[in-house]
């Protein structure tokens, strides 16, 4: 069934179509109650399909949090993992040159991600916070934990609160 563009007009006016039932619901008369026509990217009159077959493969298929953090999967086997990681009184008291690390040379643990990768994800840990430190290491981080972390600073001081911002991407399948 073909459908002609409607021109809704002022009541009066030359070509108005008068507001009732059957004008405002046009495009319900003649449309198949067959469900399998929605949907079959065979039926489509466009030449590329490409698009909308990536569309739907970039469907969410799970997502979900827990204490490590929160999780989506896509169903191209896409996932991405974010977390904020928070710290209490961090000691940045090792001399290093002339810049001060973690106390000890102790590294931060961050434990784990919402969910593990089937391998190792790209990862940007984002130090949230200001106090004139900043991030300087990353390592022993796996395809379940973000690793450890140390961070920096120009001046011996322990800072109250430590805010870490962490997202991963990888493969979930």
């Amino acid at each position: 069934m073909a459908y002609t563009k409607l021109n809704w007009l002022n009541k009066g006016e030359t070509g108005a179509i008068p507001i009732n039932k059957d004008n405002l619901n046009h495009m319900d008369n003649g449309i198949s109650n067959n469900d399998s026509a929605i949907g079959n990217l065979a039926n489509l009159s466009t030449p590329v399909k490409d698009n909308l077959v990536n569309a739907i493969n970039s469907t969410v298929v799970e997502s979900g949090s827990n204490a490590n953090g929160k999780y989506i999967k896509y169903a191209d086997g896409t996932m991405i993992c974010t977390k904020i990681f928070i710290q209490q009184n961090v000691k940045l008291t090792n001399s290093w040159y002339s810049l001060f690390t973690n106390e000890n040379d102790a590294r931060i643990d961050l434990g784990n991600y919402a969910a593990t990768f089937i391998e190792e994800p790209v990862v940007n840990i984002t130090y949230m916070g200001g106090n004139g430190c900043w991030l300087i290491n990353n390592n022993e981080h796996s395809a379940s934990s973000p690793g450890k972390v140390q961070l920096c600073t120009v001046s011996s001081r322990t800072i109250g609160t430590c805010f870490l911002d962490i997202i991963a991407i990888g493969r979930w399948k």
